[in-house]
């Protein structure tokens, strides 16, 4: 994702939040609005794609046995029409908007909290959410690929897909993904993020401010980036290629202790400690045939390989 793009769309979700919290006649408007149907209701019709556009409150994504997609909300008061949420099946894809496209909308003193219940069986091409301030969590999701952004508030999810992304710009990530993935990116401005990853050939996280907790089974290609916060990261197998840099605070890497690894470290101000057998060559310390390699540059703080 281009992060000029992800500015100006965060930027853009701020101003309208703005209006949901003071209270102020708001423009929140979308494309084919006369063709979205309000409130809650049943989708009955195949889906492979579910785009979900929602400013602020809980969304809650679960499964059931039925074959079909329930859409409820509800709200600390009584809502117009055009404050209820906004839903359009457009061919296989399932639009979910906050409230009626409009240029002068109260969103005064509103708490919604939505809830989508989709098919235990059902396996989506995409899943898309965008959020302005909101508690976000599902459970037993699977796609082909899953993209999540929100400006503020909290990220828990569990899932499986080939390509997962997300990004908050204040707020929390937690992760659990279940089976192979191809790519997994993960951006936090400020905020922390935990991960238990099963499999993945492709792993990017960045953090801005903020701690990170990420267990992993098989990582192929890991590249960590950090701004400031504590790291612990604790690896199944050594990645074939890995790259951690971080401003400040502490790194701490667990890895099997016959890991085959050669590690290359720059550190400006703090120390290098391990318990695997290295062996140390100039900057370069080598552990078994050192088949997978590891970068660290870290500007303050220390670091650790570890024993897992």
């Amino acid at each position: 994702m281009k992060k000029k793009s992800l500015y100006l769309t965060m930027v853009g979700m701020a101003v309208l939040l703005m209006g949901v919290l003071t209270g102020c006649m708001t423009q929140y408007t979308y494309n084919n609005a006369d063709k979205y149907m309000v409130g809650d209701r049943v989708v009955t019709e195949t889906i492979d794609t579910i785009d979900i556009n929602y400013l602020s409150g809980n969304v809650d994504i679960s499964t059931s046995a039925k074959n079909e997609i329930s859409i409820s909300e509800t709200s600390n008061r009584e809502l117009g029409d055009e404050l209820k949420v906004h839903t359009w099946v457009d061919g296989s894809t399932l639009y979910v908007k906050y409230c009626a496209s409009g240029n002068v909308l109260n969103f005064k003193d509103i708490d919604k909290k939505l809830s989508i219940v989709i098919p235990s069986s059902l396996k989506l091409a995409k899943f898309k959410s965008e959020l302005s301030s909101a508690e976000f969590r599902t459970t037993s999701l699977k796609a082909d690929a899953v993209d999540i952004e929100a400006s503020s508030g909290s990220i828990d999810i569990e899932c499986e897909a080939r390509d997962i992304n997300l990004d908050v710009s204040s707020g929390k990530i937690t992760l659990k993904q279940r089976g192979n993935s191809d790519s997994i990116n993960m951006d936090a401005s400020s905020g922390s993020i935990t991960a238990d990853i099963e499999k993945a050939s492709q792993m990017s996280v960045e953090v801005s401010s903020g701690d990170s907790s990420i267990k992993a089974d098989s990582i192929d290609d890991m590249q960590y980036g950090a701004s400031s916060g504590d790291t612990s990261i604790s690896l199944g197998v050594a990645p074939k290629n890995s790259s951690f840099d971080a401003s400040s605070g502490r790194i701490e890497i667990l890895l099997p202790e016959n890991s085959d690894l050669s590690v290359n470290v720059d550190t400006s101000s703090g120390e290098f400690n391990y318990e695997l057998p290295f062996e140390k060559n100039g900057d370069t310390y080598i552990a078994g045939n050192g088949t997978n390699k590891m970068n660290i540059d870290t500007s303050s703080g220390n670091v650790s390989i570890l024993k897992r």
